[in-house]
């Protein structure tokens, strides 16, 4: 049963009856605008406009019609170029920083992105400022400036984009696969300053002439979709949009005419080739649909006819990566778009049939057998302009020892394919059946989107899809095509396929270099023996009974029983009879979707309608076992119907509590979305989880082994919207269990029961497969691009214990050692980095001990150890549940009882709650010094430190207390900065740290700046508040100033940091050409400046901010999850008293602020010449020698010298060079300046260690969620 809403008709639209999900409460229209007097509707823009009185935040999104496709074959990059230059300035609004600026004064944000046909544009904003930017959105499609001077600067954002993105191995892949294709797919999509600025300067081309041209034909009305979702009326929202985009003006041009240019292959014709060939003859005979010309198609407006044709398909790739990456991907060429078959969508029967993951599946096993860690099966690219195409395939992460029989993989994949496609009439017709089930009952009760997803999605699809089908057209399969599933298949043969692997071990044997992301690959037809060695009858033989029943399939044990353990050298008859398919039918498809209570109405809707609606859609028949909810059960005890309080904070009841602490209940009765859905959230609190790097690598492992004996019993719950996470944290493992009420405790019992029950031989069989997974992702962590390098490495200084990422690697590798190199890790590489991360450990080890006995066990961490960790998890621990959602109370006892009855929580021990510590940057906590030039600065610390903190500090930087702010106003910011009076004000604590580039071939360099503000303290929200607010004010004045105008690098931004409940804010730049002792500077600079511009704020823009602020503070949850998760938030970080109620709270507060506050605030903790300022800097410099060796002279030659004990770290590819010592004394000449002296610390982990043990932290008090400080040394 679909809920309909009747829609009224303005001017150029029609009535209809939008298709939506059960609890859907909105009221939708549709609009055409635009395109002049004369319009009809294929020239007019359509807008689909939403009224959602929920919204607090409304969202737009316009979707154009013209993407990378459109580009000029000489100039790549153009479109994506466009969308950057439409949004400097328009005739109604010159100042290019204007339409960021005004969404940032009222609380919103915006992005765009370019793809191959489309380019979408989205904002949200505060709902009284709705207007006003749908005016400054519309702009950009009737009056963008595009002034020469600004479009070549901001080139140089666009080649900062292009840079970050040349180290992705991912992005390398797809390029690879798109050049493959053939174009236009291959057209290089995101441009640079070479081809956007230099080479067509060189050929003497206008380029700022011809990109203002490119709008004029491309940015038509016609080409124009967009959504409105807004808490306003529908007349309302119908007159800002009409008077926003009436005047996008409608032109028609001629397509453009398509420029296929072939692909160079160095492979000889061979008898592969001539096989492959032989295939593709064959495969283009094959029938295909009709082009569509339904409006907003596109018709013929593209050509596909370069791609997948011969020399495109049929081809082995072997690429090797940069960054780890060992990935398998078959990918076939479908010739015509998803358009075609639409209703029957067999892309996602044959996704279910080749991707499923239960037992007797493709991906269990491979899974089961150690040769690849994870799959998944379905599109890649996709265009449904005129044919279209579609690209299909397989993705499979390898095991080492998968990548070693890389050829049997394939063979496996092309076997399961030829079973897939043998199977008769009745399964193909049972299978479908279930996908369309699965599908309806997941989106009859979806969650309510978020209004940003809801535009984003509805604009896009509102080029391929009529407005009543706008929301079900993707979503639901509606009719059974025998004919169109068998034209799918089809076209899955080796000719239509390319096969891609990567993995590093391919370097130096590639003999190609693709031109634009610089990926290194061979190429060869692909081998016959790879897909042409299985008869009919063994393929056959993969094919099940199609009888199996439900009650069948429903039958496996609650707890989780594993498939017979696999080897990755089983021979390959052994491991094809291990195939089955199609999958057994589905045990966890809901049957009582009732609700414990009736839901409220929202405003407009009545409530007898959500009722019926509601009751229709839980009488559905459903396949599958009885798994409702308890009959007769009645609400709990917190007003069932009741909607969240603003903000979301009604509180949770405390059902129990028991062994002093060791059992806690908590539970909240809530079925105000309409939804019947239950989350069920539980944190098994135990120091055992953080106690050492072995010990959390255990951990980590052991939640990894127990995802895999599950997957396959759990796959089924997953696929109609109900699940499961484990995870391990610092305080012990999280579990979390959601969906359908009637299926969770099934799914409960089922997880739960496994952990309780799982025997060392289970463990064996799965853990070699997911160390190498952990192994090979920590060792791609190596990779992460700087600016997140940078901001781990602050934190790793920051906080106590935090077991660094080398440390775990060494563990791992120790582990595979011992192991004698068995298994995914063999323990090649294990001497430098293992000896590096036991450095790691050796300098942690003075938080946990070191006994020898621990020693051993970091050694081991292996499948003995997980097998111990999880007999043992109650040992010691405390139990903390939250069931929230369509339950009663007796129903969250049960699910608690599940927990309980196989975890045994015992209490915490003597040592308590895991403590969580933060260095202090507090100005105490440093000697005293003038700001002086480096030599006088020296000097005063070799009078002055004593010999303790100059050991210990290793130079950590100088400074005292500060005196209180100048402004008039005290705040609690204010406050919370003050130490005691006898401290005399000596200067600012400006630290630099220079942490080692794990990833020196990444030529970007970053920083991550953070002014530390103090504890979140949950009992005083003003702090917090003013920091909200600086953060609100100064986000865009910052991104416009460094990235902008500066042009630091393209990833610039300002926020909020929050650190085991340390609190402060950060600004992140990463630059492909600056050195981070510049972005530092730069960034110092501007925070500095910024104090006179945040003085003279007008009230009225504040107001804004404030308003905004409120707004967001105050907004309700838009989903049953979103209520979950902020209801586990006090219960998971133990705020009881204060959590519940902290933005109401926090928006009481905002009311009080006033500019004076803030500006104090901003004066004592953020400028960083403040005597006051608590400033980290994280410099993470990259891998350019020249540059490089500079910034490591300048940075060794403009500071003081550490003690002998502590030398700074070097830096990678940092050679000294002449002009290198000649740039360093002039940095050094500017750095002697007079003013505040940045001091560097930490370099190495011995001084990491120093430090942290000889500063005071902040550490949870016995108040739960407080912080306080602890004095030096204590946090040891």
């Amino acid at each position: 049963m679909t809920n309909t809403a009747a829609v009224s008709a303005p001017s150029h639209s029609r009535s209809i009856a939008v298709q939506k999900p059960v609890a859907d409460r909105r009221a939708y229209e549709v609009i055409l605008v635009g395109g002049g007097p004369e319009a009809d509707g294929g020239s007019q823009a359509r807008f689909l406009l939403v009224s959602d009185p929920e919204a607090v935040f409304p969202a737009v999104c316009v979707n154009m019609q013209a993407g990378y496709f459109d580009d000029p074959d000489d100039v790549p990059g153009f479109a994506h170029w466009l969308e950057h230059a439409v949004h400097l300035g328009s005739g109604r609004y010159p100042d290019e920083k204007d339409y960021k600026y005004f969404l940032s004064q009222h609380g919103g944000s915006s992005n765009a992105s370019t793809g191959m046909a489309h380019t979408s544009y989205h904002f949200s904003v505060s709902a009284a400022a709705l207007p006003g930017a749908l005016d400054r959105l519309g702009r950009f499609f009737i009056d963008p400036l595009l002034e020469r001077e600004s479009l070549l600067r901001e080139v140089e954002n666009v080649h900062a984009e292009w840079s970050r993105n040349t180290n992705s191995d991912a992005r390398k892949l797809l390029q690879l696969r798109r050049v493959a294709a053939g174009p236009p797919l291959a057209k290089f999509s995101t441009g640079n300053i070479t081809t956007l600025r230099d080479a067509p300067a060189a050929a003497g081309v206008d380029v700022p002439a011809a990109l203002a041209k490119f709008w004029r034909e491309r940015y038509t009305s016609g080409h124009l979709r967009g959504c409105v979702v807004a808490p306003q009326p529908l007349p309302q929202l119908r007159d800002w949009v009409a008077a926003a985009f009436a005047d996008v003006p409608s032109r028609r041009d001629p397509a453009p005419a398509p420029t296929p240019t072939p692909i160079t292959t160095t492979a000889s014709p061979d008898a592969a080739a001539t096989a492959i060939e032989q295939q593709q003859q064959q495969h283009q005979q094959l029938p295909q649909p009709q082009p569509s010309e339904a409006a907003g198609s596109g018709g013929a407006r593209y050509s596909f006819a370069a791609m997948g044709g011969p020399g495109r398909c049929g081809r082995l790739f072997r690429v090797a990566s940069a960054r780890g990456l060992r990935q398998l991907e078959v990918v076939w060429h479908v010739p015509y778009g998803m358009a075609a078959d639409m209703g029957s969508k067999p892309w996602r029967w044959a996704g279910h049939v080749l991707g499923h993951e239960g037992r007797g599946s493709l991906a269990a096993l491979l899974r089961g057998s150690g040769l690849a860690q994870a799959l998944s099966a379905g599109p890649f690219d996709e265009v449904r302009l005129g044919e279209g195409f579609l690209q299909w395939g397989v993705t499979l992460t390898l095991s080492e020892e998968g990548l070693g029989r890389l050829e049997d993989v394939v063979r496996l994949v092309f076997a399961a394919v030829k079973a897939m496609c043998a199977l008769g009439e009745g399964p193909r017709r049972a299978v479908w059946e279930e996908v369309a089930a699965a599908a309806a009952v997941r989106w009859q009760y979806a969650d309510r989107s978020a209004p940003l997803d809801l535009a984003r999605e509805a604009a896009q699809r509102l080029h391929y899809f009529e407005p009543e089908a706008v929301l079900a057209g993707p979503a639901l399969l509606t009719a059974y095509d025998p004919a169109a599933l068998a034209r799918f298949l089809a076209h899955l043969t080796p000719a239509a396929a390319n096969v891609f692997v990567a993995d590093s071990s391919f370097a130096g044997s590639t003999t190609h270099v693709e031109k634009w992301y610089g990926a290194k690959y061979s190429e060869e037809p692909l081998p016959p023996y790879m897909y042409d060695t299985f008869t009919d009858d063994v393929a056959a033989a993969a094919v099940t009974d199609s009888t199996v029943t439900t009650a069948a399939a429903a039958a496996a044990t609650s707890a989780a029983s594993v498939d017979p353990a696999g080897s990755p050298a089983d021979p390959m008859p052994l491991l094809l009879s291990r195939l089955r398919l199609p999958p057994t039918p589905n045990w966890a498809l809901p049957v009582d979707t009732s609700l414990v209570a009736a839901p409220e109405a929202a405003d407009g809707v009545e409530a007898a309608e959500v009722e019926a609606e509601m009751e229709r859609g839980s009488k559905r028949p459903r396949s599958g076992d009885n798994g409702g909810v308890a009959e007769g059960a009645g609400a709990g005890s917190q007003g069932a119907g009741a909607p969240a309080a603003p903000g979301g904070d009604t509180a949770p009841a405390l059902l129990l509590d028991e062994g002093g602490g060791a059992v806690r209940l908590w539970h909240r009765t809530d079925v105000s979305f309409g939804v019947p859905k239950t989350h069920v959230f539980a944190h098994l609190v135990t120091p055992a989880a953080y106690a050492s790097p072995a010990a959390w690598v255990t951990a980590r492992l052991a939640c990894r082994v127990m995802e895999e004996l599950l997957q396959p019993d759990v796959y089924d719950a997953q696929l109609v919207g109900t699940g499961y996470s484990l995870s391990a944290s610092e305080t012990g493992l999280l579990l979390g269990c959601s969906g359908f009420s009637g299926v969770v405790p099934q799914l409960l019992q089922r997880v739960a029961a496994a952990l309780a029950a799982v025997s060392r031989e289970q463990v064996e069989a799965r853990y070699w497969l997911v160390h190498g997974k952990l192994l090979q992702g920590l060792r791609m962590w190596r990779h992460n691009n700087p600016a997140q390098h940078a901001e781990y490495a602050a934190e790793h200084l920051l906080q106590l214990p935090q077991w660094h990422a080398e440390a775990c690697i060494a563990v791992l590798e120790a582990a595979a050692a011992e192991a004698g190199g068995g298994g995914e890790a063999a323990a090649a590489g294990a001497g430098a980095k293992q000896q590096q991360g036991q450095q790691q450990q050796q300098q942690q080890g003075v938080e946990v001990g070191a006994q020898g006995e621990e020693r051993v066990e970091e050694a081991a961490a292996g499948p003995g150890a997980v097998w111990r960790f999880l007999r043992g998890l109650g040992s010691g621990a405390a139990l903390e549940v939250l069931v929230w959602g369509n339950s009663t109370e007796q129903q969250a006892r049960d699910l608690c009882a599940t927990l309980v009855q196989h975890l045994r929580p015992t209490g915490l021990g003597p040592g308590g709650w895991p403590a969580t510590r933060v260095l202090s940057l507090r100005p105490a906590s440093f000697p005293a010094a003038p700001p002086q030039h480096a030599a006088t600065e020296h000097q005063a610390r070799a009078n002055g430190l004593s010999a303790e903190a100059e050991a210990a500090a290793a130079g950590a930087g100088e400074g005292a207390e500060g005196a209180a702010p100048s402004a008039a106003v005290a705040t609690a910011a204010a406050a919370a900065a003050a130490t005691p009076a006898t401290a005399a004000p000596l200067g600012p604590v400006l630290l630099r740290h220079v942490p080692d580039n794990p990833n020196p071939s990444n030529s970007n360099s970053a920083v991550f700046l953070l002014c530390q503000v103090g504890e979140d303290d949950p009992s005083d929200v003003l702090p917090a508040v003013l920091l909200d607010l600086t953060a609100a004010v100064a986000a865009k004045p910052a991104f416009h100033a460094l990235r902008t105008r500066q042009r630091l690098g393209y990833a610039v931004s300002l926020g909020r940091h929050r650190l085991g409940g340390v609190m402060g804010l950060t600004v992140r730049v990463q630059s492909p050409d600056k050195r981070p002792d510049v972005l530092r500077q730069c960034v110092a600079q501007w925070l500095a400046a910024f104090a006179t511009e945040l003085s003279e704020l007008p009230a009225e823009r504040l107001a804004h901010f404030k308003a905004s602020l409120r707004e967001r503070y105050l907004e309700p949850a838009r989903s049953l999850a979103e209520a979950a998760r902020q209801g586990w938030g006090p219960v998971r970080y133990r705020s009881y008293g204060h959590g519940f109620d902290k933005r109401r709270r926090k928006a009481a507060a905002l009311e009080r602020v006033t500019l004076q506050d803030l500006v104090a605030f901003y004066t004592t903790h953020l400028v960083p010449t403040a005597p006051t300022a608590r400033v980290l800097c994280c410099e993470l410099w990259g891998g350019r020698v020249s540059d490089g060796a500079a910034g490591g002279a300048a940075a060794a030659a403009a500071e003081p010298p550490p003690p002998e004990a502590a030398q700074p770290p070097t830096l990678r590819g940092a050679p000294q060079t002449a002009e290198a010592a000649q740039e360093a004394a002039q940095e050094a000449a500017q750095e002697a300046a007079p003013g505040p002296v940045w001091r560097r610390v930490g370099g190495t982990a011995a001084e990491v260690a120093a430090l942290q043990a000889a500063l005071p932290h902040y550490c949870h008090a016995d108040t739960l969620g407080v912080m306080r400080p602890l004095r030096p040394g204590a946090g040891a």
